[in-house]
């Protein structure tokens, strides 16, 4: 999910809870602050956070996963190109073999 997007989503939530807040005339329900960001919500209402909150951290997680992500593309790349050499240095290896089989003796003599 994009940060547009996840923005997008919080941004319709906090008015979901807005209105819902008005409709029942109590206040919207708080959440719990992760200790990563600020910590320590504490006290029976809680901590709302501010879109700058939610945008900061959506934003961390979204690069904490590209980098996650990209650490794990580039294993998977360094292993399929590893194997695709071995596989090609095996094939060499192989017609090289076949291609001195098949010669004479004395263009044999040439290469040893």
């Amino acid at each position: 999910m994009s940060s547009a997007r996840a923005e997008e989503l919080v941004r319709d939530d906090m008015k979901r809870q807005r209105k819902d807040a008005r409709l029942s005339s109590s206040p919207a329900p708080a959440f719990s602050p992760a200790s990563d960001f600020g910590g320590g919500g504490g006290g029976e209402g809680g901590r709302h956070f501010s879109l700058e909150d939610v945008k900061r951290i959506v934003q961390c997680a979204c690069d904490q996963r590209s980098e996650e992500l990209r650490a794990e593309y580039d294993n998977i790349l360094v292993g399929q190109m590893q194997e695709q050499f071995n596989c090609f240095t095996q094939f060499n290896k192989e017609q090289q073999d076949r291609d001195m089989a098949s010669k004479d003796h004395d263009e044999m003599d040439y290469f040893s």
